[in-house]
């Protein structure tokens, strides 16, 4: 269960992350 919770934390890291990288593109 802590290993899911885990993945899920990293997968929000990551999505936050493809969210900014996203964003410079756009600009």
């Amino acid at each position: 269960m802590g290993l899911l919770l885990g993945f899920v934390v990293v997968c929000s890291r990551c999505a936050e992350l493809l969210v900014n990288v996203a964003a410079a593109w756009s600009l």
